[in-house]
This record gives structure tokens, C-alpha cells and sequence, in this order.
């Protein structure tokens, strides 16, 4: 395969970060965009770096750089709606207009499983009903049917992710108990235990199905959620964040008025994800976490 040129929104991220390294080990030009200046030698990922406000058109239909695809990872998950709109919705029908104006091939968006909402069934597939129930949701929503609106002209994939973890994982409920369990709280408390769980992606594994989709051709429009494969039960997955903290602590269970649900990620296998086990999932994530520990 020829070297393509590939733009990635959200470089700085953790998962802007992984798509970067993915790219440049399949020997591919990785144009990296950010909000403010970062020294080069911090992003060595990436080949080339551009700056680009979410919140200004004008950078966004200024870029001038060339490229074959999309990777549009960047996002805002809090704020006020209209803040989330803007840089979540807005500017992601921004940078579809310039990817449509250009003929670019493929533009690949990071959505959320968020766009479901309450979810009222016990697993999620590309099917399921949409309902979002934050601004969060909503603007992703909105972003994935502008994309759609295009998908003749400019194909797109519409990754609709769940628990994203790696080194730097912060926003989840695996990393907020991971960090109460590393910071040694007497008491966790958590939902479902015998629920069947693959609510995880590990970042390699999504940054390496998201250049998969950018780099091969892509007809019309697909939203896809993603996870891990072979589902465990939410109690070993703590277990197994426990033993590898040494926590002392207790786990409690308590009731949840929330329908627990795993997700049917064969939509997405069927155009390329190679998922981990979810077992695994869970070890490579605490590798990395453990690894970024500060060491005493």
C-alpha cells in the first residue's frame, strides 16, 4: 500500500495520540491538529502539526495541508450544551463540509455509545434504539446524521465508542475505580456484578480499527459500537483491577435502577475490528495504568 496522508483531529488525546503511533508504524504521513501550541518534540507520533480551533471556522476551512482521510477524534464531553454543540456537532459538520469539498476519501468520526441514551435492553447493537438523554449524546447524534446526509458524496464511519482505556484513561467507571482502589479507598461501591461485560476498548485496539477504515475504501455510512469480545462478569473484571492495586478495601454491591447492558460489536468485526478479549482488554489496560504510576 502507498503512503497515505491522514488528518487527526485531537492530538493531543491519549487516542489521537495511539492513532498516531499506529499510523506511523504502517509508514503512513499522520497530520496531527491542535488548539494551542505544543512543542513538536511532545508529539513525536506525528509528522506534521497544525493548529485548528473547533470554535473557529476559519482555521478549520483555512487548513493548508493535504490529505486522503479523516480521523476525527476531537471533542468536548463537558460543558454547557451549547459549548458541547459547538465543538462536538458544529464543528464536526464543519470539517465534513471541507472533507466533502476536497473529494476526500474516508472520514472516520469517534461518536459515543452516549447517542443510545437510557438503554432498555440487555445488549446494544448497531440497531438499537436511539434516544439521547444529554447535550453530550445529542450533539454526537446530530453529528453522526450530518454525516450521514453526506455519505453519497463522502464516505464516513460513525464509531460509536464505549469505555476507552489506556495509559492516560481518566472519564470511565473502570478508571475511576481503579484510581479508588490505587488510592487505597476503604469502600467501592458498583452495580451488577453477574452482568455479562465487554463495555471496554483498549486505545491500540480502536486507534488500529479506526486507521483500518480510513486507509481502505468505505461506501456510504456506518455507525458501529464498539468493545471487546468473550464477555466476563463485572465482578472479575474488579477483581481483577483489585488484586493487581493490592486493595484492601471492600466492593459493594448495591441496587441500580439502570438496565446493564454488553455490546453486540459484530457490525463493526464485519468492517474490520480485531477485538481483544475483554480478559485482555482489562490486562493491557492495567499494564499501562500501572506502568504511568508515579513511582514512590
Amino acid at each position: 500500500m502507498s503512503q497515505e496522508r491522514v488528518l487527526v483531529t485531537g492530538a493531543t488525546s491519549p487516542l489521537g495520540q495511539a492513532v498516531g503511533r499506529r499510523l506511523k508504524s504502517e509508514g503512513h504521513h499522520s497530520i496531527g491538529t491542535i488548539r494551542s501550541q505544543v512543542p513538536s518534540e511532545g508529539l513525536p507520533m506525528f509528522d506534521h502539526l497544525v493548529y485548528v480551533d473547533l470554535e473557529n471556522l476559519t482555521t478549520i476551512k483555512n487548513l493548508d495541508v493535504e490529505f486522503d482521510s479523516i480521523i476525527h477524534v476531537a471533542a468536548e464531553s463537558v460543558g454547557t450544551p451549547a459549548h458541547l454543540m459547538q465543538v462536538t456537532n458544529i464543528a464536526t459538520t464543519w470539517l465534513a463540509d471541507v472533507a466533502f469539498a476536497r473529494g476526500i476519501r474516508n472520514f472516520i468520526h469517534v461518536s459515543s455509545m452516549s447517542v443510545y441514551g437510557r438503554v432498555e435492553v440487555s445488549e446494544v447493537s448497531a440497531t438499537t434504539k436511539i434516544n439521547p438523554t444529554t447535550p453530550y449524546g445529542a450533539a454526537k447524534w446530530a453529528s453522526e446524521c450530518y454525516l450521514k446526509s453526506l455519505s453519497n458524496r463522502l464516505p464516513a464511519v460513525s464509531i460509536r465508542s464505549c469505555g476507552i482505556v489506556g495509559r492516560r484513561s481518566r472519564r470511565n467507571f473502570l478508571a475511576e475505580v481503579f484510581a479508588a482502589m490505587t488510592n487505597q479507598q476503604p469502600r467501592i461501591y458498583a452495580s451488577n456484578p453477574e452482568f455479562l461485560f465487554n463495555n471496554i476498548i483498549h486505545e491500540d485496539t480502536l486507534a488500529s480499527f479506526m486507521v483500518h477504515l480510513a486507509l481502505n475504501h468505505q461506501s456510504g455510512f456506518n455507525a458501529v459500537p464498539v468493545g471487546s469480545s468473550d464477555p466476563i462478569l463485572l465482578r472479575a473484571v474488579l477483581e481483577m483491577i483489585a488484586d493487581r492495586t493490592h486493595f484492601r478495601g471492600d466492593v459493594d454491591w448495591i441496587p441500580t435502577k439502570s438496565q446493564p447492558f454488553s455490546i453486540d460489536i459484530s457490525d463493526a468485526t464485519r468492517i474490520g475490528l480485531r477485538p481483544m478479549k475483554t480478559s485482555n482488554s482489562v490486562k493491557s489496560w492495567l499494564d499501562d495504568a500501572i506502568g504511568a504510576l508515579p513511582r514512590s
